[in-house]
């Protein structure tokens, strides 16, 4: 997965084992230039062909406490080594009134982490997407 040389906002937050024998780490958002925002994430250890599901972990946004909605999907480069690199594409533009952002974060349907997780970011927006 190629990630682009600078993002909007830099996190490197580690959720946790989110996805089964994986850590995600988000490592940032990036909306300059797009449509909709995508958030950057590696999980650690790298996921490998012969596994099926690790990515399937699930990502919600929301504005200013309104309403969520969750992610269109994305990709993951599948690499068999210390990291995998993978974007989440966001269905819906950052309003342009919008004071916060916030991220919410849950495992795959069917699987719970054995230990804790982070489940919620909430970003400041104090750098606003061209209008």
């Amino acid at each position: 997965m190629v990630r682009p040389d600078a993002l909007d906002v830099e996190l490197n937050v580690d959720l946790g084992e989110l996805a089964p024998g994986h850590h995600v780490v988000v490592t940032g958002i990036l909306w300059t230039g797009r449509a909709t925002p995508n958030v950057y994430y590696d999980c650690v250890p790298g996921i490998t062909m012969a596994e099926e599901g690790p990515a399937l972990w699930r990502l919600w946004v929301s504005f200013d406490g309104g309403s969520e909605e969750m992610d269109v999907g994305g990709g993951i480069g599948l690499v068999d080594g210390p990291r995998s690199g993978g974007v989440r594409h966001l269905r819906s533009p950052i309003p342009p009134d919008a004071k916060s952002m916030v991220l919410r974060f849950s495992p795959p349907e069917g699987w719970a982490p054995q230990g804790e997780i982070t489940e919620r970011i909430e970003i400041l927006l104090d750098a606003k997407p061209p209008k």
